[in-house]
């Protein structure tokens, strides 16, 4: 179960429809020093409006606020969209992982494109906030 092991969850709400338009989950790596996004997530009408950046600069102000020193996540190398929003929050490629996808039991569902991923890392001390 993805849920099982998260420990905090972000959620934005259009005020107009009353539906959720994005999310991320995120839980404490075992050092508790780093924070490991499991899943950020839009819904597709809600892409290109600054969802998901919000989203992702309300985790990494929380992350900072709370002495984490670095945030992790994982995104499919041909994500390229994804890519490059993370990298303007001051994510770097970390590691090439190929397959890293189909591992993934939970995320499996949820490909859309290749299997291989990008493992990047914000460290917090560099970042920059929108």
């Amino acid at each position: 179960n993805m849920f099982a092991s998260v420990d905090h969850i972000w959620c934005a709400y259009d005020i107009f429809t009353d539906h959720c338009v994005g999310c991320v989950l995120v839980q404490s790596e075992p050092d508790r020093a780093t924070l490991y996004i499991k899943l950020l997530g839009v819904r597709r009408m809600s892409q290109g409006q600054g969802v998901g950046a919000r989203l992702l600069d309300a985790v990494l102000s929380w992350a900072k606020s709370r002495s984490y020193i670095a945030v992790l996540l994982h995104t499919q190398a041909d994500n390229y969209k994804a890519i490059g929003l993370y990298q303007k929050l001051g994510f770097r490629k970390q590691a090439y992982l190929p397959d890293f996808f189909h591992s993934q039991a939970p995320l499996r569902s949820l490909l859309s494109g290749e299997p291989n991923a990008y493992m990047m890392v914000a460290n917090l001390d560099e970042t920059s906030t929108l």
